[in-house]
């Protein structure tokens, strides 16, 4: 099961990270210094308001760091089994 049209089941599951999601990130801020598209794994989800989410960014098989992210600042790619993108093999660092 894909989730990667704008439906409100989709936008929902997006909104609520949970601890091993793969994420991309949405765009690059001060905090995190990597390129739009960067993937990574969710690692520690912060009980806050907004929920921060400490995330270990990849370069294939290479560590970039583990960053503090929001929600949005990511994207939700994989979870459990299941992509939320049309097309997982476009994935990659861009």
């Amino acid at each position: 099961m894909a989730c990667h049209d704008s439906s409100q089941r989709c936008q929902g599951v997006r909104s609520m990270l949970k601890e091993y999601d793969v994420i991309r990130l949405k765009r690059t801020t001060p905090e995190i210094p990597l390129p739009v598209g960067t993937t990574g794994t969710v690692l520690i989800v912060h009980a806050a308001d907004p929920p921060a989410y400490e995330v270990e960014f990849m370069d294939g098989e290479d560590s970039l760091g583990v960053h503090t992210a929001y929600a949005d600042d990511l994207d939700l790619i994989w979870r459990d089994g299941h992509w939320y993108v049309s097309d997982p093999k476009r994935l990659g660092n861009s």
